[in-house]
C-alpha cells in the first residue's frame, strides 16, 4: 500500500473529482469541490483534511462514510455518493493508506 499524508490526499480527491467531471474551483482559501451545483453542495479543502486519514480505511460501509461527511460537513447529502466513489477509486488505484505526515 502506498502511504499518504494529508497534501496527497486532498490533491487525490481533487483529481479524481476532476476526472469525474466535478466542478473545481477557488474558493475561500483553497480549492473546493462541487458535488451539485443545482443546490450548490461543497466540500471545501478543510472538509477533505479534516475527512483524513478516517474516510481511508479499509473496508468502511457506506453508511460510515457518509457518517464521517457528515461529521464534517452537515447537511450535504449531496456530497456523499459521489466521495464514495472517490475514495473507491483511491483504494482501486493506488492502494491507498493514510501515512506518515499530514
Amino acid at each position: 500500500m502506498k502511504a499518504l499524508d494529508a497534501d496527497g490526499f486532498v490533491e487525490a480527491v481533487l483529481q479524481l473529482a476532476a476526472e469525474l467531471g466535478l466542478k473545481i474551483e477557488e474558493r475561500r482559501p483553497g480549492w473546493s469541490i462541487c458535488f451539485n451545483e443545482t443546490s450548490d453542495k461543497w466540500l471545501s479543502e478543510q472538509h477533505l483534511r479534516q475527512l483524513y486519514p478516517a474516510i481511508l480505511e479499509a473496508d468502511l460501509s457506506d453508511a460510515r462514510i457518509n457518517q464521517l461527511i457528515e461529521q464534517v460537513a452537515p447537511g450535504r447529502p449531496c456530497t456523499h455518493v459521489g466521495m464514495r466513489q472517490i475514495v473507491a477509486r483511491l483504494h482501486e488505484v493506488g492502494g491507498w493508506a493514510p501515512g506518515a505526515g499530514g
